[in-house]
């Protein structure tokens, strides 16, 4: 697998990955 070929992964992987982290997040602030 090429370095760019991961970037573009991580890229598109991220943008998924913030938002489902930013909403475990509230999630666990609402619990709390």
């Amino acid at each position: 697998m090429t370095t760019g070929k991961m970037q573009e992964m991580a890229s598109g992987l991220s943008r998924d990955h913030i938002r489902a982290v930013a909403e475990h997040v509230r999630r666990q602030g609402e619990e709390r």
